[in-house]
Parts: C-alpha cells; sequence; structure tokens
C-alpha cells in the first residue's frame, strides 16, 4: 500500500505539458499558429459487409459501398490535384472556396 500524497509538497503538483499551449487545448503541432485541415468521408450505404477506409495526404474516407466509396476516393483526388496544380493547400481554401470546388470536382465526375 502507498503512503498518502502530502498535499504540502510542491515537487509532485502537475505541470503543463510542453506540447500544449495550456492544459484544455489539444495539441495542434509545434507550431501553434499553423493551421491544419483534413477532409472527412462517410458514407452509409454499404450493404455486402465489406469495410472500407482510405487515407491520402488530408483526407479520410470510410464507409460506402463500392460505387459510393470510390467516387469519394475520387472527389478528394481530383481536389487534391487541383490544390497541387495551384501550389496551395486545403488549409489555405476559405469555406466558401472548399465548397465551389467540391462542387465543381462532384460535377465533372458525374
Amino acid at each position: 500500500m502507498r503512503p498518502p500524497k502530502s498535499s504540502a509538497s510542491s515537487s509532485t503538483a502537475r505541470k503543463p505539458s510542453p506540447l500544449r499551449k495550456d492544459n484544455r487545448n489539444p495539441v495542434r503541432n509545434a507550431d501553434n499558429d499553423r493551421k491544419e485541415a483534413a477532409l472527412l468521408g462517410l458514407a452509409f450505404d454499404n450493404q455486402d459487409g465489406q469495410v472500407r477506409i482510405s487515407r491520402g495526404k488530408n483526407f479520410l474516407l470510410l464507409g460506402g459501398n463500392r460505387e459510393s466509396h470510390s467516387l469519394m476516393q475520387e472527389t478528394a483526388l481530383k481536389i487534391n490535384e487541383h490544390l497541387d496544380k495551384h501550389d496551395k493547400r486545403l488549409e489555405d481554401l476559405s469555406l466558401s472556396e472548399l465548397r465551389d470546388l467540391c462542387r465543381r470536382v462532384t460535377e465533372k465526375l458525374r
């Protein structure tokens, strides 16, 4: 059995992690001012029992049947191709720019 901790001991006080700005914020990266973004694709139309998971440079795709998962993959890849072509990162896009890009990509894939 351990002896009870003394409340007077300051050497056992928990110090904030050096990787966190404070104890409430999750760890983002070493440069706390840098934004990070990723695309998350979810599809729930799977009925064949297969678990489909795809990960890429800035995306994670989960679920779907063969067709819907393939469409999510193509969409994510085309978005990344567009970003690379214009020397941008996903983090650089505003929400409206991302929405427009997704709309253009999905219209081309149909």
